[in-house]
């Protein structure tokens, strides 16, 4: 996200990113309930992946997870 690069997040503080997903992005009837996708540093995309900013995101039926994200 272009403009957030000016605002760094440190050791110990939160920010909280928010996905619009749209529903040809989620699975299909032939698929999972689930799919897996990943999230990821695209700033300096070696050095990021290789200090773990990297993490997994999950894109479910609505109907299969309740409102606290358990299936």
């Amino acid at each position: 996200v272009k403009h957030l690069k000016d605002f760094p997040i440190l050791p110990g503080e939160i920010f909280k990113y928010k996905w619009t997903v749209t529903v040809e992005d989620g699975p299909t009837k032939s698929d999972p309930r689930c799919l897996t996708r990943y999230y990821s540093s695209f700033v300096n995309m070696e050095r990021d992946l290789a200090s773990g900013l990297i993490g997994p995101l999950l894109i479910c039926y609505k109907k299969s997870v309740d409102q606290r994200g358990n299936q």
